[in-house]
């Protein structure tokens, strides 16, 4: 989700109000990782008709932000050409192929605070992370959490943590340096105690954490693509 700071916002066609957008970043603040994310990818699945990726590209060309294409395909279209259906809406095709309601998905793993590891550095922090990595973004938040730490989507003066992956210079510039890296310098010349963390250096500290292993393989389950679509080839 994505605060509009006062640019129109048309509320009709998401049913999400402003006031549930006060506390989500702006667009500034994460495009970087966006990018990055859609980066690693050679092609990209839009979400129903397109609306997420037009809506991507009015942001970048609005904020004058450069980046590299990439090829997607829109979900509807694609379930078009390769599904007999009546209808092709997330809930209709969901009863097709016998699967849970959209929105039912069992995607994280419930935080317990009898799991909490009060010995790990990461416990009770605020953890915030920036450029891709070889470990899911979403795997990365939830053994934070399960730890007993705090995600973070941006840096602020409450950060004790920043995760670095490997910054894209397309997104970044030539000097490497990302936007949350220099939000986190500026603190940090103020006082502010941000300590920087490779991804090395995190998988180190959430690998001493004494369910690792359990969790590891549950998440892996969680994130694993519930249903593979091989395409033959397909006749115009």
């Amino acid at each position: 989700m994505i605060n509009p700071v006062g640019e129109p916002f048309e509320w009709t066609q998401s049913g999400t109000i402003l006031k549930e957008l006060e506390n989500s970043p702006e667009f500034l603040n994460v495009a970087e990782d966006i990018l990055m994310e859609l980066g690693r990818y050679e092609i990209v699945v839009s979400a129903n008709d397109g609306y997420d990726v037009s809506t991507l590209s009015a942001a970048l060309n609005l904020n004058d932000i450069d980046s590299k294409p990439f090829e997607y395909v829109n979900a509807k279209s694609l379930c078009r050409r390769c599904l007999n259906s009546l209808s092709y809406s997330l809930q209709s095709l969901a009863f097709d192929f016998n699967i849970a309601e959209p929105g039912l998905y069992p995607v994280d793993i419930a935080v317990n605070s009898d799991d909490f590891d009060e010995l790990n550095p990461l416990f009770d922090k605020n953890v915030c992370f920036t450029g891709a990595m070889n470990i899911e973004r979403k795997t990365a938040r939830q053994f934070v959490e399960l730890i007993g730490g705090h995600y973070q989507d941006n840096i602020t003066a409450t950060a004790n943590f920043l995760v670095e992956g490997v910054q894209q210079s397309s997104v970044v510039g030539p000097d490497g340096i990302s936007g949350k890296k220099r939000k986190a310098m500026e603190l940090r010349a103020k006082g502010k105690d941000i300590e920087y963390l490779t991804e090395a250096d995190f998988m180190d500290i959430i690998s001493t954490y004494r369910h690792y292993d359990k969790f590891n393989e549950m998440l892996r389950e969680l994130n694993r693509p519930k249903i593979t679509i091989e395409f033959i080839g397909i006749k115009k």
